[in-house]
């Protein structure tokens, strides 16, 4: 038994350690980056952080230990180990970076060490293996191996459910990262016997058996991470990072069993014990993720009650509410207030800052929110800053047709302009100055409010809606021109479209491509534009605020262009969160069931063949 842990724990103990320590040394330099070069997100400046430098190898090396931890322990122990990762980050987090640990986080962490020393302690060992070809043997035997049931499986996700339920429901994406990543276990653990039988004098390099798992291991590794990466985009990353733990684990577990057609040991005790210390990990986890969201929350509150609301009168006379930032989780975020209450710009006049300046205080003022390529920050008491190579002009075009055209509460922008930026997907940084007042993000209320306080908000986002559906426009797309983004465009964008034709030319072409594939019926008709109105094509809970008149504020105007009135209920529709709050609205505007039959039957053209 000795000999077994430590077999088991002398390659995977320090691979996880070193790519925790990356981890830690990255964020050091990134945040030294940052310090001394003004860097938070786009470009490459941390590449000349020696901290960074030093994490980047740390990467490297774990990487490589990892791998040689499959050679020389069983899957069934290395994959679920996975939770101590977890465990060492939060520890040298909270060393290295002044993370909090809370209770449900040292709860988590202890779940996660008990559960991980269960599991050194009682996961069997492999049976042993002398070549690479007896394992391309037992992959290949019939009804004994896993690789074509999850093949399938996977295959079938991908072609017929990805593009209708995956952009709604994180399983989706979770379900092809875990089957798929199976299989690259599987691989990477035949390559690494191969490497560890040729280092003994054993050379396995003249067995085609052995380039065949390393051409499988590219493949299903290019795959998992292509849809992890569209799972992280779509959803929340604790729930997409807690939900992948528990389906690529149990997808592994369960592949290595039959891989090797059993457990390699029949003692129930062992069994048992690595079945309770999974459980454990599991928990731990989601004890730390449960922590991590707990703190913010608090944090929050704690911001809510100590800011001051205010009015403000907006021009032509119309409200005096409150004024949002814009973002859907800016107001009141825990780093929107630094503890001395200072922003850059108090007490200062707008128009005696230059562009330059204002673009460089993207790097050094209080963050609101920050996602991809959009960050918010805190300028001053009453005004905040969205950049980013993810903001356009034409958000700030939108912003001022609202103001202009319509009675909608919407932020008020001061100052808009762009940066040419070659690092960028569209090749520039936008920047938008507004207006910044608190008001209470609606997914963290809704849930706590009376259905009839529920019913008086939908009705208000119903008359938005509404409202916004009586301006007609006669190009479609942004106002200001440029690409459209948004639920129904792929996510390299589509256009510009200079007429109706051309946005009925790229519909039809996507719908096309799903019809010769059979991923649309083939009755489905062209699509044929025939009004454009104001449209935002984001409407949900998070990008809304409720003021404390408990007054609606619709915030994140990023999607927003001239679209037919179909794609307002369409993309509310399909909003994977706050259902109750999707029907509640969709019940009191108009529907267009045909037309949103024709937008979902393109889901295939907009995913899977975004590039056709």
């Amino acid at each position: 038994m000795v000999g077994k842990v430590e077999d088991n724990f002398s390659f995977f103990f320090p691979a996880r350690f070193i790519g925790l320590t990356l981890a830690i040394l990255s964020a050091t330099g990134l945040i030294q980056a940052a310090e001394k070069y003004g860097f938070t997100g786009d470009g490459f400046e941390y590449i000349r952080s020696p901290v960074w430098w030093c994490g980047t190898t740390m990467l490297v090396t774990g990487e490589l230990m990892n791998t040689a931890a499959y050679a020389f322990a069983p899957a069934v122990l290395v994959t679920p180990l996975g939770a101590l990762s977890v465990l060492i980050g939060a520890l040298m987090g909270s060393y290295f970076l002044r993370e909090e640990i809370n209770v449900l986080g040292k709860l988590g962490c202890a779940a996660c060490l008990l559960g991980s020393v269960l599991l050194v302690l009682h996961a069997p060992g492999d049976k042993e293996i002398e070549t690479v070809d007896e394992i391309l043997h037992l992959a290949i035997q019939p009804c004994q191996q896993p690789s074509p049931e999850l093949d399938l499986i996977a295959i079938y996700i991908i072609w017929k459910v990805a593009p209708v339920q995956g952009r709604t429901n994180p399983l989706v994406y979770i379900s092809i990262c875990s089957s798929v990543g199976s299989i690259s276990v599987m691989s990477v653990k035949a390559f690494g016997i191969a490497v560890k039988l040729t280092a003994g004098g054993d050379n396995q390099f003249t067995h085609a058996s052995t380039y065949v798992f390393a051409l499988v291991l590219v493949v299903t590794t290019l795959t998992q991470m292509n849809y992890l990466n569209k799972a992280m985009g779509q959803f929340p990353a604790s729930l997409v990072n807690a939900m992948y733990y528990v389906g690529f684990t149990t997808c592994t577990l369960s592949a290595s069993i039959i891989f090797y057609q059993g457990l390699n040991t029949s003692n129930w005790t062992s069994i048992i014990s690595m079945l309770c210390g999974f459980l454990l990990n599991f928990t731990g986890i989601s004890l730390l993720t449960l922590s991590k969201t707990a703190s913010s929350s608090e944090k929050r509150m704690d911001s809510m009650r100590g800011m001051n609301t205010r009015s403000l009168e907006l021009s032509h006379g119309r409200y005096s509410h409150v004024r949002t930032s814009n973002s859907a989780y800016s107001a009141a975020h825990p780093q929107s207030r630094d503890p001395d209450g200072f922003f850059p710009l108090n007490g200062k006049d707008l128009n005696s800052v230059t562009d330059e300046a204002l673009a460089t205080l993207l790097t050094s003022s209080p963050i609101l929110h920050q996602l991809g390529g959009t960050t918010v920050v805190r300028l001053s008491e009453t005004l905040v800053m969205k950049g980013g190579g993810s903001v356009m002009a034409s958000e700030a075009e939108m912003l001022r047709l609202i103001a202009s055209r319509t009675t909608i509460r919407a932020p008020r922008v001061y100052r808009s302009f762009q940066v040419k930026d070659d690092t960028q997907y569209f090749g520039t940084s936008g920047y938008i100055v507004m207006d910044f007042i608190p008001g209470q993000p609606l997914d963290e209320s809704w849930n706590s409010l009376s259905r009839d306080t529920q019913g008086r908000i939908a009705a208000q986002v119903a008359e938005i809606i509404q409202e916004m559906q009586s301006i007609e426009l006669s190009q479609p797309g942004p106002a200001s021109g440029g690409p459209s983004r948004g639920r129904f465009f792929t996510d390299y964008s589509a256009g510009p479209f200079i007429d109706t034709a051309g946005m009925e030319a790229w519909f039809n072409h996507k719908l096309d491509i799903c019809k010769s594939v059979h991923q649309a019926p083939k009755d489905i008709p062209p699509f044929h534009f025939t009004k454009f109105v104001l449209t935002h094509n984001d409407i949900s809970p998070r990008n809304l605020i409720l003021d404390q008149h408990e007054q609606v504020w619709l915030i994140d105007w990023a999607y927003s262009s001239a679209y037919p009135p179909v794609f307002e209920s369409a993309a509310l529709s399909i909003q994977p969160f706050f259902t109750d709050f999707n029907e509640a609205v969709l019940s009191l505007i108009p529907r267009y069931p045909e037309e949103e039959m024709q937008l979902n039957s393109i889901a295939y053209g907009l995913t899977t063949a975004a590039l056709a």
